[in-house]
């Protein structure tokens, strides 16, 4: 595309230029934009399954120790809502 609007002589040449490199800049600035909203919603997708984790009673409570010394079954867990 540069190549041919190399060989374009005269205003519209001139414009079209200029156009083509407003473009070129605005993709770029997309592609930036885009990569920022991937890596935000990555967080908050990480955010979110640990928030659900907890909810449902996978925080892992099967990698902690009781009093006794041995590893906790996580059986006298109660689930969300229960007395």
């Amino acid at each position: 595309m540069e190549s041919w609007l190399a060989t374009l002589t005269g205003g519209e040449g001139k414009r079209l230029r200029s156009a083509w490199q407003s473009m070129i800049a605005a993709a770029a600035k997309g592609k930036a934009e885009n990569e920022i909203n991937g890596k935000l919603i990555a967080t908050r997708l990480q955010q979110n399954q640990q928030a659900l984790g907890v909810l449902l009673g996978e925080s892992g409570e099967a990698n902690t120790y009781g009093a006794d010394g041995q590893r906790s079954s996580g059986s006298g867990r109660r689930t969300l809502g229960s007395a």
